[in-house]
């Protein structure tokens, strides 16, 4: 899930900005947690530290956005800031904020998604690639950097994360295409495993970071062990 802060002292332009983005999320399998402020006085105290992507008006009160944003900027803070603006002459001032985009008022749904699409991409580039995966009728995303292993059990696969796992019937071998450019290895038959989390290795077997037991073939020991190795040398 995505945090995404709305900080406007309009009630329309709030009350738009969500719709927008409650019409984002039934397009993708992206969610988001709203937070929405009012006023650049209150953004500066009350922006969670875990912001993603902060919507952010321009012309507010005594404390404009623009001013509120070199505040946070000084804070260190790394929120990939939209500004929401009629006051197009601001966007060279954007920036010495290190502005993600502007996006004019009244707000068009179209140029909206652009910017989102693009705000997002360049944080999945940043933290690490996603995935999606199907339950039923809802999507999950999660971060490959998040993943331990993924192993196929009876009819099911399971999606082992460091807050958990996943069940889901995708085939093993749809996510190892999905993840080939992520430091992954078909270990077994049954296992799909990341590099990132082994923590040891044994004759026929990998101890993983949280203490699990995946198994290792001996017919793709040799060939494990010469893609490991070229993961710990890229390191």
């Amino acid at each position: 899930m995505r945090n995404i802060v709305i900080c406007d002292d309009e009630t329309d332009s709030q009350n738009l900005l969500i719709s927008h983005l409650k019409q984002y999320m039934k397009e993708t399998a992206v969610d988001f947690n709203i937070t929405v402020l009012s006023s650049g006085e209150e953004l500066v105290k009350k922006l969670p530290n875990n912001t993603d992507i902060l919507l952010l008006d321009i012309k507010m009160g005594q404390l404009s956005g623009m001013e509120a944003a070199r505040i946070l900027r000084k804070q260190n803070n790394h929120v990939r800031i939209i500004f929401i603006t009629t006051m197009t002459q601001y966007a060279l001032e954007g920036y010495e904020v290190h502005a993600y985009g502007f996006i004019k008022k009244p707000v068009s749904y179209e140029p909206f998604r652009r910017q989102l699409n693009d705000a997002l991409s360049s944080l999945d580039r940043q933290e690490g690639h996603f995935i999606s995966i199907s339950l039923g009728a809802e999507m999950l995303r999660i971060n490959v950097n998040d993943i331990l292993y993924m192993e196929a059990f009876k009819h099911d696969i399971l999606v082992v994360t460091n807050s958990g796992v996943v069940k889901c019937n995708t085939p093993l071998v749809e996510f190892e295409n999905q993840v080939k450019d992520d430091p992954f290895f078909r270990c077994h038959k049954s296992f799909l495993v990341h590099h990132r989390h082994i923590k040891k290795i044994n004759k026929d077997s990998l101890i993983m970071s949280n203490g699990d037991t995946v198994l290792l073939s001996k017919h793709r020991r040799k060939e494990f062990l010469i893609d490991f190795g070229r993961f710990v040398g890229d390191k």
